[in-house]
């Protein structure tokens, strides 16, 4: 162990030496890279985080449109969320105790779909969202930390012990001394080098797609649930956006349309207005009862929906390159719980590692 000085200040309960502490770059603000972001931080790393996009949450994903009936929101990525982890029930105590709080139990009837067939309930799973929408949480850590959106990292080299990350354009968006990988594997593979030491592993991460079609009806659909598994269908999952806590009411009513990962995979580049016409009919089909009007429907496209084969450990790291790698090609890393343990596992490792050889 170091000794204490007079120079060092203490940060997250560590002792760190002024600008002892590598620099950290985190490339994907999903839950997992914004969770080992914002440990990271708090262990006394200077980090920034880097994201592809123009808002931060990755899979947990939402969209507010303004339409003619008001202003409604859309999870049109992850749904829900459950606890079952010590860790992740702690890391979320404090956001619980809010005013108003920051997630909240999604209690309503959930069900299974089948050509007009319902059975339930589905289960006696206990299932939370975050409000006002699924983003809520990472929009929420994302404020703490450096976040750059709209960077799209297209290389990581390692030059005289630095990662050293150039961007669309080629210039360089980033150096640093410590380089995380927080984003789908197929995008880790294309940022890292032939030579990086984790590109192995990753090679048999394998995943599912999903078509998503957000749905604004003219009228209720007078279901008696807020979610429903369906089977025998296009469908996997179908759900009343509306009956979430802390959403915005309106006329009409809001749903999202999951479709199964097969029929994602068959008409991965169908043209959108089919999706959502062979989606609507689905929809109607496993109802058992024609639709209301629609006056608004968007489809979505996850092409890296959810990992189908991963790797076993909750994360990777190579101390020696300084390299980690964290979220859904881990076991559960599709789950909110699951990329909350594979980017705090993360953290910890590279906290333990650098943070003892200072």
């Amino acid at each position: 162990m170091r000794a204490v000085t007079a120079d060092d200040t203490y940060i997250g309960g560590h002792a760190i030496a002024r600008g002892s502490l590598p620099r950290v770059a985190v490339v994907g603000a999903g839950m997992a890279g914004l969770v080992c972001a914002h440990a990271l931080r708090e262990a006394g790393f200077l980090v920034s985080v880097l994201e592809r996009a123009a808002r931060v949450g990755g899979r947990q994903s939402s969209r507010i449109e303004s339409l003619a009936d008001g202003a409604f929101s859309f999870d049109h990525g992850a749904q829900y969320f459950t606890i079952s982890d010590p860790g992740f029930e702690h890391f979320l105590a404090s956001y619980a105790e809010l005013d108003p709080p920051l997630y909240r139990e999604w209690a309503v009837p959930f069900v299974v779909l089948d050509h007009g067939v319902r059975r339930g309930p589905a289960g006696r799973t206990r299932r939370y969202v975050f409000t006002p929408t699924m983003a809520a949480l990472t929009e929420r850590l994302a404020e703490e930390i450096d976040v750059r959106l709209d960077c799209r990292v297209r290389s990581a080299q390692r030059r005289a012990g630095s990662w050293v990350l150039q961007d669309d354009a080629g210039a360089v968006a980033a150096e640093v001394e410590v380089l995380v990988l927080a984003t789908p594997t197929p995008q880790a593979l294309e940022i890292l080098p032939e030579d990086a030491p984790l590109r192995e592993p990753l090679a048999g991460v394998r995943y599912s797609p999903t078509w998503t079609l957000l749905v604004h009806f003219e009228s209720s659909l007078e279901q008696p649930f807020g979610g429903a598994f369906v089977d025998n269908s296009p469908l996997a999952w179908v759900a009343d956006n509306d009956t979430k806590p802390g959403r915005p009411a309106g006329r009409g009513e809001n749903w999202i349309l999951h479709a199964t990962p097969e029929w994602s995979q068959i008409h991965i580049d169908a043209d959108e207005s089919f999706v959502a016409e062979a989606l609507l009919g689905a929809l109607a089909e496993a109802l058992g009862r024609r639709l209301p009007p629609v006056t608004w429907s968007r489809p979505h496209r996850w092409r890296h929906a959810l990992p189908v084969q991963s790797l076993r450990l909750p994360c990777l790291w190579d101390a020696n390159a300084r390299l980690g790698l964290a979220g859904d090609a881990f076991p559960e890393g599709g789950r909110i719980e699951g990329a909350y343990i594979s980017g705090i596992d993360l953290a910890r490792r590279i906290d333990r590692d650098l943070s003892e050889r200072v």
